[in-house]
């Protein structure tokens, strides 16, 4: 404060200001403040395509052929998948690669089939891929019967590979595939 005496006896008080300091050293960061509460749930989304499937088409039951039946649209098969036919009354089944599928019509190469009849209460689904031998594997095929049998390279002899059908799963048989324990010399007969 500056204090001025005037020929009066009056004290006057003036304000100065003196220049600007230096900007101090900025301090600590205090510590992070408690989490927000969490946000609500975003909404479902739409759910994908699906492999499930039904048709009541009339279909005869086999294993060669394409055949076309009608089923729902938009679902999850494309051309090349594997597909598999089942019969919710009679248990008979076909299987075959999707060669066109475009709305609700699909069509499949059959390669594949157990039972026989016409069904048109069909559940569909994907299928695996059928079992191949490797290459090499001495087999043979008994054209009277369509036994087939496997060439045992201990021995040389040969024994029966049987499928059997075992109970149904989700809308189509287990398979087991068994070796027959009793050796043969010539399976042709």
């Amino acid at each position: 404060m500056l204090e001025i005496t005037l020929n009066t006896p009056q004290t006057v008080e003036v304000a100065t200001t003196g220049p600007r300091g230096p900007q101090g050293v900025a301090g600590q960061d205090g510590d992070p403040g408690p989490a927000g509460p969490a946000g609500a749930d975003g909404a479902d989304g739409a759910a994908g395509p699906s492999y499930a499937a039904t048709s009541a088409t009339s279909l005869s039951i086999g294993s060669g052929g394409s055949i076309t039946f009608t089923t729902q649209a938009g679902l999850a098969y494309s051309v090349g998948a594997r597909v598999r036919l089942y019969s919710t009354g009679t248990g008979a089944w076909m299987e075959g690669t999707v060669t066109a599928y475009s709305g609700t019509s699909m069509t499949i190469l059959r390669d594949l089939s157990s039972g026989s009849g016409t069904a048109t209460d069909w559940t569909i689904n994907i299928a695996g891929a059928p079992a191949r031998l490797p290459v090499g594997l001495n087999s043979y095929t008994n054209p009277t019967t369509g036994s087939f049998f496997l060439k045992r390279s201990s021995n040389g002899q040969y024994n029966e590979l049987v499928i059997e059908e075992g109970p149904v799963v989700d809308g189509a048989p287990v398979l087991y595939l068994v070796l027959n324990q009793t050796s043969v010399v010539d399976p042709s007969v």
